[in-house]
């Protein structure tokens, strides 16, 4: 609760490597606590760096939290979900989302 009075986007970004790093299980409820305050194509880059568990980095974890910011129809944010569907092996979540959202590579 406490990072959502921060006014400094570079503390946002650190907050989301810390979680990353030290509380990867309440990544989620960070990244939909900063959802409306901090870049989504720079959390995303972020969240793809961490972890390194696949190439997909911790967006599997935040599935919820790139779900929701979709709506704005941004090419990073659509590739990222694309992309977690994909890996999911979720077809008709990917058909839906190719159909709704139109700005991808």
């Amino acid at each position: 609760d406490t990072i959502s009075r921060v006014g400094s986007m570079e503390t946002m970004y650190k907050a989301i490597q810390f979680y990353i790093d030290e509380h990867p299980t309440l990544l989620l409820d960070l990244m939909f606590l900063l959802a409306n305050r901090c870049d989504a194509t720079r959390a995303i880059a972020i969240l793809r760096k961490g972890g390194n568990l696949t190439e997909l980095g911790m967006l599997p974890m935040v599935k919820g939290y790139l779900l929701k910011m979709q709506a704005a129809n941004v090419r990073e944010i659509n590739e990222a979900v694309n992309s977690v569907l994909l890996a999911e092996e979720d077809i008709p979540g990917l058909d839906a989302s190719v159909d709704s959202y139109d700005n991808f590579n």
